[in-house]
């Protein structure tokens, strides 16, 4: 595999407001994660699906090396007409460490609680071209582009974590490290503070892209 330099961007984001990570491909733009964050410092995200009409939820453990392995189309499914929100894939961190996902809620880690760096979940892709592809005259400022060449063979997973603001990364990817998108916010709440929020996206081994898109979160 070639050598790639590892790059990134960051900066403030304003709470209450809706952002989108594209990366480029193929002369377009392909929609990766829409995110925002709420005033009390819970979190909204969702991966881009075109036409997505069912959710999977599969309980996964790491091997003995740390490797997690996903099997596709293996899982409790909930359907489109039975989930409540408009966004079937839609899952909210709250900042008590809730997690809400389709019509099931988790527990976690509060986010009042994280002092070091914190894997909220682990993003699956499925290729661009099964995604939502935009031109650039669609681009709106308040996007984020990672602007990394796209390998065809690598398919690229994304990996949440958060942290207080100002602590070093300690996270590491599954996969070769190819973007980070590191993102300050500040809630206002004396509980949360301010707060790190960092995009890791990274290659996975050579070989067909995932047939589905999910999250895999790290549960308590």
């Amino acid at each position: 595999m070639d050598e790639y330099e590892i790059v990134g961007a960051g900066g403030p984001v304003s709470i209450n407001k809706e952002y989108r990570i594209l990366f480029p491909y193929n002369g377009k733009f392909c929609k990766v994660i829409r995110f925002c964050i709420a005033k009390d410092g819970s979190i909204n995200f969702s991966p881009y699906v075109k036409g997505a009409n069912q959710m999977a939820l599969q309980k996964v453990n790491p091997d003995k090396k740390g490797n997690i392995h996903v099997e596709y189309g293996v899982g409790d499914i909930t359907y489109k007409e039975d989930i409540k929100s408009n966004n079937i894939l839609k899952v909210n961190y709250h900042a008590s460490g809730i997690i809400n996902h389709g019509n099931d809620r988790s527990k976690s880690k509060p986010i009042r609680e994280i002092t070091s760096e914190h894997e909220l979940c682990m993003i699956i892709l499925m290729h661009p071209l099964k995604m939502s592809l935009v031109d650039k005259i669609n681009i709106k400022r308040s996007d984020m582009v990672t602007w990394f060449e796209i390998k065809e063979e690598y398919p690229i997973f994304t990996s949440i974590t958060l942290t207080k603001h100002g602590v070093p990364p300690t996270f590491i990817p599954k996969g070769r490290l190819r973007w980070v998108q590191l993102l300050q916010f500040t809630t206002g709440q004396d509980m949360v503070g301010d707060m790190d929020l960092r995009f890791y996206f990274f290659e996975g081994n050579s070989g067909p892209w995932p047939t589905e898109c999910g999250c895999l979160m790290q549960l308590t």
